[in-house]
């Protein structure tokens, strides 16, 4: 009887080293142990087993997880049979069902490498015989750089300027991340960002306008995920503030003239001197200003008034106050002769007043007084109209000196006027169409005569020689006057074309522009009463 002994190592094959499957093992101990049986045996043959197959597939990892693209990955696969034993030897496929996410490529009989190369999951699948297996693939690019298209500096910018700010996401290998969000935050100065997020676009880009303040430094931070980058820009120097030298000024006189300085800083608080200020006047008919300098002006007065002069840098200004208040410098007199003039005259007087550059002054309040005399004025003030001019009707007083003073604020002028002597009554009575010869009757202050009858007007005629001194010409005089009152009987008629009622005299005389001339003999002829025109 044949004993078998079993061995603890697999059979092997002949000399080829093969480990003899176990469905081999089973046969050759069927015949050893039933040499005997055979076709024409009592009992049936049962057939061998089948040959292994691949039957089951086992990858590892079953999934993974991309962070970037172009990156790479190993799979392997471990391949049953049907007995559960590995099959090393057995050929595996690979694939992958969206190459447009990930590639595959076989590098041994088990082995492949995944690739990623775009967002998005798929599946790669391992094959063998008819066993399969897949491993779950995602790519899911993580920010790990975020860069400004043009550079982190921007460079030299105006005060809230708004800039375009464009950041890049890449993944670790250096490729643009798509669909991610950008957050925009200032970090420092006063300047504002909008919008504050942006989702990148298919090349990895987020845009901003970032609005910068008014000083640097100035930062905006770009983040995405854990990573970020800051930008920079730089604020220029621009004028920001203008202060005028000095801030308000007064005239005195009209065509004067005074300087206005400006000094000009930035944002910074640093000074500008190089800054250029322009100048303009809010009412020229009032103040004019011209430049005289990078950062000065002349102001001249032109009209009384109120305006303001303003200085430019850039888009700071600055203003003065510019008044022009003519102050009284001097009062001149205006107005005719006053001399030889008969009490209680009234004349009319004109002062004119002007500013330190004898310039009229208009709406100057003077104020008349009489001096000396007792006589009296109206109105005792007066305000001065367009050339300056006031005026006032003086009447004088009875006797002695006369004066009138007119005076505008701190200054004054005085007018003078002198009376002449009334002569007595030079007939005792005039009889109505006689006349009467008044010899060597000085008319200078007039000639008093007596009405013929008592509250009557009456109209007399003087027919006068006298001698021009400076021609030694005999001159031919005649005058009409009027006279007449309801009081006494004496009238002092004064010369006129207008019949005058009497007072308590009436003076009739030449006319003053005749008193260099002495009278030699006036005829005077009552010519009956006369009613007033």
């Amino acid at each position: 009887m044949s004993t078998l002994r079993a061995s603890s190592q697999h059979p092997r094959d002949g000399g080829s080293g093969r480990r003899t499957p176990p469905w081999a093992v089973i046969a050759a101990l069927t015949a050893t142990l039933l040499p005997g049986c055979d076709s024409g045996g009592a009992g049936p043959v049962d057939p061998p087993p089948p040959p292994p197959v691949p039957t089951t597939v086992a990858l590892t990892p079953e999934s993974h997880i991309f962070a970037a693209l172009g990156e790479t990955h190993d799979l392997s696969a471990e391949v049953t049979d049907q007995y559960g034993a590995a099959m090393p030897s057995a050929t595996v496929t690979w694939r992958s069902e969206d190459t447009d996410i990930a590639t595959v490529e076989s590098t041994g009989a088990r082995t492949a490498r995944v690739a990623a190369v775009a967002t998005g999951e798929t599946t790669v699948v391992a094959t063998a015989g008819a066993a399969t297996a897949s491993a779950a693939v995602a790519v899911e690019q993580v920010p790990a750089s975020v860069e400004s298209v043009a550079g982190s500096a921007l460079g030299d910018f105006p005060p809230s300027e708004a800039v375009e700010v464009v950041a890049r996401v890449q993944d670790r290998n250096g490729h643009p991340v798509s669909g991610i969000e950008v957050v925009f935050a200032v970090d420092e100065g006063d300047g504002t960002v909008a919008p504050d997020s942006s989702t990148t676009d298919a090349d990895g880009l987020a845009t901003t306008t970032w609005t910068l303040g008014t000083a640097s430094p100035q930062t905006l931070a770009a983040t995405a995920g854990p990573v970020a980058a800051r930008f920079t820009a730089e604020v220029s120097p621009v004028p920001t503030t203008v202060a005028l030298t000095p801030d308000s000024h007064t005239f005195a006189a009209l065509g004067e003239t005074h300087d206005l300085s400006a000094e000009v800083t930035d944002q910074y608080g640093a000074a500008m001197p190089s800054a250029t200020v322009t100048w303009r006047s809010e009412d020229t008919d009032i103040a004019t200003v011209e430049s005289t300098g990078a950062r000065t002006a002349r102001v001249a007065a032109v009209a009384t008034g109120e305006t303001t002069v303003v200085a430019t840098a850039g888009a700071a200004t600055a203003s003065a106050t510019v008044a022009v208040e003519q102050v009284p410098a001097s009062v001149e007199t205006e107005g005719d002769d006053l001399r030889d003039l008969p009490p209680a005259t009234m004349v009319r007087v004109s002062a004119v007043v002007r500013d330190r550059n004898g310039h009229s002054v208009s709406g100057a309040s003077v104020a008349f007084l009489v001096n000396e005399g007792g006589g009296s004025v109206d109105p005792e003030s007066a305000l001065t109209d367009a050339e300056g001019r006031a005026e006032a009707n003086w009447t004088l007083g009875a006797s002695g000196a006369q004066t009138l003073s007119a005076t505008a604020g701190t200054v004054s002028a005085r007018f003078s006027a002198t009376l002449c002597v009334v002569p007595p009554v030079l007939d005792p009575g005039l009889e109505l169409g006689k006349p009467r010869v008044l010899e060597h009757a000085d008319l200078g202050c007039g000639v008093s005569v007596e009405a013929p009858e008592a509250g009557a007007y009456y109209r007399f005629t003087l027919v006068g020689t006298s001698v021009d001194h400076r021609s030694n010409a005999t001159v031919e005089l005649s005058v009409t006057g009027s006279g007449g009152s309801g009081g006494p009987p004496r009238v002092f008629a004064t010369a006129s074309e207008t019949p005058l009622v009497a007072g308590p005299s009436t003076d009739l005389h030449p006319g003053r522009q005749e008193r260099d001339r002495r009278v030699l003999s006036w005829i005077a002829r009552p010519d009956g009463p006369s009613p007033l025109p």
